[in-house]
This record gives structure tokens, sequence and C-alpha cells, in this order.
């Protein structure tokens, strides 16, 4: 989001994202706003603070809602259907950590996963 003099926001900003360990490019309205947001307050204060949302995308395409919190990794992949017929997939680390969920018309079903995500980094 910064370089130098040069500040970025929105689908056009790539920056590393500490919690992933790796640069990460979001194309989603909402990482735009954050994004811009965090921006905004870098700019104008004298304690910078550092960009590590955990990323979370929807879309509405006519009867269905996928949402995506997280990331999808290699690793281990289980899939719930529910009692609607609608269905989360989760993924985790090889290491058993829930690193992203997907939901098919299951907003509320995915909830309590997108609060068990966190991707801010370990202090050293």
């Amino acid at each position: 989001m910064c370089s130098s003099d040069l500040w970025a926001a929105g689908d056009v900003a790539r920056w590393f994202h500490p919690g992933l360990g790796r640069e990460v490019r979001l194309e989603h309205r909402l990482n735009a706003t954050e994004q811009g947001q965090t921006v905004a307050r870098n700019i104008l204060s004298d304690e910078p603070v550092m960009f590590a949302p955990t990323p979370f995308v929807w879309t509405d395409q006519y009867d269905v809602k996928i949402q995506i919190a997280g990331v999808l990794a290699p690793g281990v992949v289980e899939r719930t259907e529910l009692d609607t017929g609608d269905s989360l997939i989760r993924s985790f680390t090889v290491g058993g950590r829930l690193v992203g969920v997907v939901g098919w018309n299951a907003a509320k079903a995915l909830i309590p996963y997108r609060r068990e995500l966190d991707f801010t980094p370990v202090s050293a």
C-alpha cells in the first residue's frame, strides 16, 4: 500500500500481507474500503498501522450467495452439507489450522468460522 511516497488502495494495490507471508491483491469492494481507510489513517498519523485483514469476498449470483473468508490452501478440505441443501467448505493446513471457508447460501453458518480465522502476524 505504500512505497516511499506513493500510496495506493483498492483493486490496483498489491501489498505484502504479514499474516499470510506473501503479497496479496484482493479485487473486492470491501477490501478497497478497508484499505482506503488504512491508507488515509497512515498518511495522517505519526504511528502507522499494519494492514493485515482476514480476506473476505462475496457475490450474489441469481439466487445463490457465495462467500469466501480467508484463503484456500493446500491441505485438508472438508465439505459439510447443511439441512437446507446448501454447503460449507472448510480449508485447513496440513497442521490442522483453519485458513479458509466457502459458504454456498450459508451466510449464517459461515459466521463462526469467519470469526475463527486470524491472519494477524505473530510478533517476533
